[in-house]
Formats: structure tokens, sequence, C-alpha cells
């Protein structure tokens, strides 16, 4: 009768034993494994910016990224490019602490849920969670926390890529107002006739095709201002 016992015990453990979640570690690791096989590459995209007290076109530009951190946007004049979740490499063990919360879903996909929290002195205050799809291993969301009266949520899609590689066909990004921005700004040289208060709300929709893939980009496209690190 005990090995009856000890037997059911062992049979009802192994569910948790076979499905136990992954550390937060173990799971960053897994999404910049992922994107280790992307030396680099090029796209086209197309944003779409509707910002409060700021009136923008749609702009056309081109993005250029390289391994491990390297990026160049060239766009027909001004646009308002994120910059959260273009590199999953920036998400590195050495510089954030990571903690499991919870398993979750993000548009019908599995993903695990992490609170992620710069380990710099000069960042500290800012935190944010990551949604990281549990089967193709890509964020598909990012939130930050309530950070100087203003939050920033980002949601992904993906496209498969020479049915290979996955990479945004899709990035829309929300920014939310969560306080009054004073009125009495200092001016700034150069900035006289723009407003004094700068957006703090509003969405950029950026939509990306025609990717080409590991094409040895040379530094030399990275080595001028719009180079974003």
């Amino acid at each position: 009768m005990r090995k009856i016992i000890v037997l059911i015990l062992i049979c009802l453990m192994l569910p948790v034993l076979n499905f136990s979640q992954p550390k937060a570690e173990e799971i960053l690791k897994r999404v910049q494994d992922s994107f280790k096989e992307i030396k680099d590459y090029t796209a086209e995209a197309l944003a779409s910016v509707e910002m409060e007290r700021l009136r923008i076109p749609r702009r056309k530009f081109a993005v250029q990224f390289k391994q491990p951190d390297k990026f160049h946007f060239d766009s027909e004049g001004f646009a308002m490019i994120p910059r959260e979740g273009f590199n999953p490499m920036q998400f590195k063990n050495e510089k954030y602490n990571a903690t499991f919360v919870s398993s979750d879903t993000v548009n019908k996909f599995a993903a695990y849920k992490l609170e992620l929290s710069l380990k710099e002195e000069r960042g500290k205050g800012k935190q944010f969670y990551i949604w990281v799809d549990n089967l193709n291993w890509v964020v598909r969301k990012f939130e930050s926390k309530p950070f100087e009266g203003r939050q920033t949520l980002v949601t992904f899609e993906y496209g498969k890529i020479e049915n290979k590689y996955l990479l945004p066909s899709n990035i829309r990004v929300e920014l939310t107002s969560l306080k009054e921005e004073k009125n009495n700004m200092p001016e700034i040289k150069g900035m006289e006739n723009m407003p004094h208060r700068l957006p703090r709300a509003g969405t950029i929709t950026i939509t990306f095709t025609k990717y080409l893939v590991n094409q040895n980009l040379p530094d030399s496209i990275f080595e001028d201002n719009n180079n974003i690190q």
C-alpha cells in the first residue's frame, strides 16, 4: 500500500516537475540566443504619429541594424522613432535585475511576464515589464512603470522573413501622461517658436517591410549622428 501511495504522489508531481517555469534570466537568454542568428538587417518603415500638441505627417524611413547594438535611421525629415524593443540584446542580465511575474497571454500568444529594473545608479527608479512569447522567444509587449509622470506601452507584431527569422512587422507605441506638465518651462535656444510643453501623450505606429537579413553591413553605415545605441 505504501508503494502505491508513493507512486501516486510521484505521478501527481510529474506535471509540476516537467512544466515548472524557467527563471527570468533563462527566459532573457533564450530571447537573446534566438536573436543572435540575425547578424544584421535593413528594412523600410512607415511611421504614423498622433501626439498631443504636435502634428506630423506619415513618414517613411529606412532602418539598419548590426549586432550587438548598432542602429542607423534614414528618414525624410523628422520622424519620432521609439527605441524600446528594437533590440532584445538591450535586456542583458548584467544590466538589469529580472524577476518572473506570471504566465500570461498577449494577443492569444502564451507569454512569460517579467519585471526588469536597471542596476545602474543613473537609471534608478526606472522599471518596466516585458512579455516574452514562450514558443517563439520574442518580446510581445513592453510596459514601463510610471516614471516622471509618463507611462509607455509598446506592442509588437511579427512576420517571418525568409521563412526563418522573426522580425517586427508592426510596432505600436502608446504614451500616457499621468500628470499635468507645468506651463512655465524655461526657454531653450533655437526652440522659441515651438510649444512650451512637449507632447506627452499619443501613439506612434510603425510598419516594417522589405527586410534584408544578414547582408554583412559595413560598420561605416553606423558612424554618423543617426546611430542610436
